[in-house]
């Protein structure tokens, strides 16, 4: 490849003074030795083993004639002069341009970024790191790295140093466990996501503490195969692929596949071709094969169960399939010749059906000891195959009626007697009057003498009237009267007796024929009767209520509704029996219904005892005095009329005092803020944290008093003026950070909430916080300085009388792509470099070899 052309190089000299050999004032040149090298064949005014001397000036310009140091030269002192020098013709490096950003993949020289690695002695970094593409060197960092790589803090003791890594490098590798996904990136919460029936493969943390996902991904909310929730990088498209690496290592994830019949577990592997199918096979119903169909750890079980039949010469009986050694055998009885044993040999679903069964229960006789089930054994039932558990027996002949063809032995068969219970009674015999069909004509007693004419004659009818009274205590056996009613008590009932009430009146025209002080001529008295018969009752006699009832003959003399018993005004009509003060008297006809001493035409409020001219007032929302004021003389908060003492809400806010949080200071919406039961609106301390709220500067926030701790939360949680300030709880130590190279002064350290001018870095250890090339990051050169603050300046570097130059190309020490050095540090010289005043082998190596 070429080498691009290059101006700015910055060519640094440490100096030394006084010790012998060494170069400084008065001394006329730096000495560089080619080492014996064998030098290439386009170097001009070298040769191998030759030395050359560069000459320096004061100004900083290269000059062949220069002698001198600059006078003021002191140790230690740093010299910069930009060059205008060409690079020659670099060889081939893997047939491609250097890429501006310095991708992997681009191997510069051996053990150079983005080179294959196994351990990381194979890296001129001393850092091989495992990414996507396989396990790569890295470099070194203070902030920045490449595209898609983080510069994070590595220990590498005594001393921590900052490495590029990648973003996300175990993204979609197959896992078990998320222990597998972590990677080298310390800090990040990375999961192994479960993605179901496809398996489990790693994400990548992207919460607000974590890394953007790269293009292709989704910042989601994602569960881990061990129940941890995070917010991780997954794929956009739901399946993840394979990286080169996960392929080289084969990594593989548990799988499965799912049906309604249960679930298969596989694997699926990263193989050269990608992340192979799962493995495993599809659940099946359960069938009698040997197998496990349905993956369930079981051959052969939860088979459905299945009918078969057992045929031979006597028929079929069902038996059940059974899966012996993965074949299906039929299990069940054997068919036999019906036998009169309670079975179903035969198995047509009868059992004994041969044989005789008198009570059809089934069971054949000749297994049965009681045959008609009546509860008697056969060798004691008069009827073996008849029920009659009564083992009724009419005419004694040793034949239970149940199976007697006639039971009362009159010759007659039961089919045609019509009381075949009855020997007297049969077709033929003779009627008498004894209330029964005796010739079995259907007829009873016919030509006897019925005179009530229900169907059955007087010589047997006990109550010939069928007035429901038997004739011997019936006081008209021959005409009906249910009620047996005898006014005048003569052992004659009234429907058979012509004067009822012996007044000496016939019935037919007395107006009272059962009443003995009501006839025609009776004198009349007040007794709600009619006495003389004239039509007319108790005339002459009070009526109060004028309703044409003498009140002698009424419950009620004042028409009110309320019987005399009960009015407590029996003259006055009252029918709400208003009694204001409980006494006999209602207040109808009370004089004075409260009976506070005042006639009710007297007092103001005549039902109310508390209220009449001159008496004492009192709260009570009554005009006690009878003056016209309620209430006069007691404190009304709201002015509404109702003294406090009477009103239920004294504030007028609309919320009734026995629920009020403020009931004597008007507040509609009861906020009470500390929930203590006293509103805010009358609370000295509305949010119960021990101030008052008059001094208290967020009144409402119980975590803010003066007496808070101060918390790093944007807020003045102490009430002192001071937001957030220095040692709040929460707070962070931050370095003071003045040349801005990451690391800040140890010492100088304070604990704040957020980062504050000068105090940006988290990290101390800066021996020289003016000096940006001076951090316990930065590579210790030979310069008489502690460059990466370990204790120690320039370890391992020549004797003080040696003088070490190197050239930085590109930019300055933070920043270089090549250390081009030579003089008395261990360059090897490999190339030369052309000035336009001077010539000089030079050696290349990596920047990571700083």
């Amino acid at each position: 490849m070429t080498a691009s052309r290059c101006a700015g190089v910055i060519l640094l000299f440490m100096a030394c003074v006084a010790p012998p050999g060494c170069a400084g004032p008065g001394d006329t040149s730096l000495l560089v030795d080619s080492g014996g090298w064998e030098l290439p064949p386009d170097v001009v005014g070298l040769d191998a083993g030759d030395d050359a001397q560069i000459p320096v000036d004061g100004r900083g310009d290269w000059s062949p004639n220069d002698t001198q140091f600059p006078d003021n030269l002191e140790p230690d002192d740093a010299l910069y002069f930009d060059l205008d020098i060409a690079w020659p013709d670099l060889p081939d490096q893997e047939g491609a341009d250097v890429p501006e950003d310095l991708s992997p993949g681009w191997c510069s020289t051996p053990g150079g970024f983005g080179c294959e690695c196994s351990a990381n002695d194979d890296c001129n970094s001393g850092w091989c790191v495992e990414t996507p593409g396989g396990f790569l060197c890295s470099m070194t960092c203070i902030e920045e790295c490449p595209e898609g790589w983080i510069c994070t803090l590595m220990q590498d003791p005594p001393d921590a140093i900052g490495v590029c890594m990648p973003a996300h490098p175990t993204l979609c590798n197959p896992c078990s466990k998320s222990q597998e996904c972590q990677g080298s990136l310390v800090g990040l919460q990375v999961l192994c996501v479960d993605r179901g029936a496809d398996g489990s493969f790693c994400g990548g943390d992207c919460s607000n503490d974590g890394l953007p996902c790269p293009d292709g991904y989704l910042c989601e909310a994602a569960l881990a195969v061990d129940g941890t929730t995070g917010t991780q990088c997954v794929p956009e498209s739901g399946e993840c692929a394979c990286s080169p690496l996960a392929s080289q290592l084969g990594l593989s994830t548990a799988c499965y596949v799912e049906s309604e019949w249960g679930q298969c577990p596989g694997e699926r592997t990263c193989e050269e071709e990608g992340l192979t199918d799962c493995s495993a096979a599809t659940p099946q119903m359960e069938t009698c094969n040997g197998e496990d169909d349905d993956c369930d750890g079981v051959a052969d079980d939860n088979l459905a169960e299945e009918e078969c039949q057992v045929v031979n010469e006597y028929g079929a009986c069902t038996g059940s399939v059974l899966c012996v050694g993965g074949d299906p055998v039929c299990q069940g009885k054997e068919p036999s010749a019906e036998l009169c044993d309670g079975l179903d040999n035969n198995c047509d679903g009868q059992t004994d059906e041969e044989y005789s069964d008198c009570d059809q229960d089934s069971i054949a006789d000749c297994i049965e000891v009681d045959d008609d089930a009546d509860g008697y054994p056969d060798e004691q039932d008069n009827c073996q195959c008849a029920q009659n558990p009564s083992q009724t027996d009419t005419d004694y002949d040793g034949v239970g009626d149940a199976c007697d063809a006639d039971d009362d032995n009159d010759s007659v068969p039961d089919t045609e007697d019509c009381a075949p219970l009855n020997g007297q009674v049969y077709p033929g015999a003779e009627e008498a009057c004894n209330g029964k069909d005796d010739d079995c004509d259907d007829l009873v007693d016919e030509g006897s003498l019925d005179s009530d004419q229900d169907g059955e004659a007087d010589c047997v009818d006990m109550d010939d009237d069928g007035d429901g009274l038997f004739d011997n205590l019936d006081n008209c056996p021959t005409l009906p009267n249910e009620d047996q009613l005898d006014s005048d008590f003569d052992s004659q009932g009234d429907v058979c007796d012509p004067d009822d009430d012996n007044d000496g009146h016939a019935d037919a025209n007395d107006c009272g024929p059962t009443d003995k002080q009501v006839h025609p001529g009776a004198p009349e008295m007040c007794d709600c009767k009619d006495n003389n018969c004239d039509g007319k009752a108790d005339e002459g006699f009070t009526d109060t209520d004028g309703d044409g009832v003498a009140d002698c003959c009424e419950d009620d003399t004042d028409g009110d509704g309320v019987p005399n018993g009960m009015d407590n005004c029996m003259y006055d009509a009252n029918p709400n029996q208003e009694n204001a003060d409980g006494d006999i008297n209602g207040d109808a006809c009370d004089p004075d219904d409260d009976n506070d001493g005042v006639t009710d035409l007297l007092d103001c409020a005549p039902l109310e005892p508390k209220a009449y001219p001159n008496a004492p007032e009192i709260c009570d929302a009554v005009d006690n005095d009878c003056d016209g004021i309620v209430d006069n003389g007691y404190p009304d908060l709201d002015e509404d009329g109702l003294a406090d003492c009477m009103d239920p809400d004294d504030d007028g806010d609309g919320v009734a005092d026995t629920i009020d949080l403020c009931p004597f200071t008007a507040d509609a919406l009861q906020l009470d803020t500390d929930l203590d039961g006293v509103g805010d609106a009358c609370d000295g301390d509305d949010d119960g944290d021990g101030e008052y709220d008059i001094t208290d500067c967020e009144p409402l926030n119980p975590a803010v008093h003066s007496d808070a701790d101060e918390v790093c939360n944007g807020k003045d949680d102490d009430c002192d003026g001071t937001v957030d300030g220095e040692n709040s709880v929460g707070c962070i130590t931050v370095f003071p950070d003045v040349d801005a190279d990451g690391f800040g002064e140890e010492g100088g350290e304070k604990c704040l909430c957020g980062m504050e001018p000068p105090y940006v870095s988290f990290f101390g250890g800066d021996c020289d916080d003016d000096d940006e090339l001076v951090n316990p990051l930065v590579k210790e050169i030979c310069n008489g300085k502690d460059d990466d603050c370990d204790g120690s300046a320039d370890p391992g570097c020549a004797p003080e009388s040696a003088t070490a130059v190197q050239l930085f190309v590109g930019g300055t020490q933070n920043g270089p792509i090549y250390d081009l050095s030579f003089g008395a540090g261990p360059a090897a010289l490999s190339n030369t470099l052309e000035g336009d005043d001077f010539d000089m082998q030079v050696g290349i190596l990596p920047a990571t070899n700083l």
